[in-house]
C-alpha cells in the first residue's frame, strides 16, 4: 500500500492552520512547516495532530520576508524529513476535499509503476 505524507505551510494564521490540520487526517505523515509565526504553533498542532512533525525557520523581519523565496526553503526543509512513498502539500489557507489523500493513495496503488 502506498504511503503519503502531507508537508502542510503556514505562517500566522493559527484558525485557518487547525482547518487545514483536519483535512490531513488520512495522511501516513504529516510535517508542519512554520514560517516564524508569533502564536504558540507547538501547542495548537499537537492539539490537533500529535503525531505531526514540525519544521522551524527563524523567525524574520517583515521587510526580509517580502524579498525572500521562503516557500521553497519551507517545502525544501520538509522534504528532507518525508518518510513516504508520495508526498503532497497543503497551505494552511487551503484544505483537503475529504477524499483527496484516499483517493492519491488508491491512484499510486493502481498505478504503481508512476512512483
Amino acid at each position: 500500500m502506498t504511503t503519503v505524507a502531507t508537508i502542510l505551510l503556514s505562517y500566522n494564521r493559527p484558525r485557518m492552520l487547525c482547518e487545514a490540520l483536519s483535512t490531513c487526517l488520512d495522511a501516513d505523515q504529516l510535517i508542519v512547516t512554520d514560517d516564524g509565526s508569533d502564536f504558540d504553533v507547538t501547542a495548537l498542532i499537537r492539539a490537533c495532530r500529535p503525531d505531526a512533525d514540525i519544521v522551524w525557520n527563524n523567525p524574520i523581519s517583515v521587510e526580509k520576508r517580502l524579498r525572500m523565496a521562503r516557500v521553497g526553503a519551507l517545502i525544501n526543509a520538509a522534504l528532507s524529513l518525508v518518510t513516504c512513498d508520495v508526498v503532497t502539500y497543503l497551505c494552511d489557507d487551503d484544505l483537503f476535499h475529504p477524499q483527496w489523500l484516499p483517493t492519491v493513495r488508491a491512484w499510486f496503488d493502481y498505478y504503481p509503476d508512476q512512483h
